[in-house]
């Protein structure tokens, strides 16, 4: 009866799991950087934007540990969405901002993400979401 009960805890553990990250990525920080590293926001939602018009956000962090911060990689996974960010060392309590610039060419909705790996956890990236909708091009008469 209890090899039963714990497979049952298992079981529900990862549903639940699995249903909070079909809506949408989790909120909170699984990896090392979780109470180093204060992510202020992982998505940004552009809304509806207009096609052919590159738009630029930037997602805001801050060191919050005793140790210095260092972003090693920051890559998007497409060649639609740039990323720039500061490469020196992000010391205690300072704060620094990674720019991702969405070229918005091709019509219709988006979904696009970014991941970020730092000295705290160098092979466990962390996600953030970039998305939207493109409205088409308005047809001249």
């Amino acid at each position: 009866m209890r090899i039963f009960s714990v497979i049952s805890t298992i079981l529900l553990v990862s549903i639940a799991q699995a249903a909070s990250f079909a809506q949408g990525m989790v909120a909170a920080d699984p990896t090392l950087n979780a109470n180093k590293v204060s992510w202020l926001e992982r998505r940004i939602d552009l809304g509806e934007i207009p096609q052919g018009v590159p738009i630029m956000r930037e997602y805001h962090l801050k060191n919050i540990s005793k140790d210095t911060l260092l972003l090693q990689t920051v890559k998007s996974g497409c060649h639609c969405t740039t990323v720039k960010w500061k490469e020196a060392p992000i010391a205690p309590g300072e704060s620094a901002t990674i720019q991702a610039t969405f070229d918005a060419e091709k019509e219709g909705p988006f979904y696009k993400i970014i991941t970020v790996t730092t000295n705290f956890d160098p092979n466990t990236p962390v996600a953030f979401t970039l998305t939207g909708t493109v409205l088409p091009k308005p047809v001249k008469n």
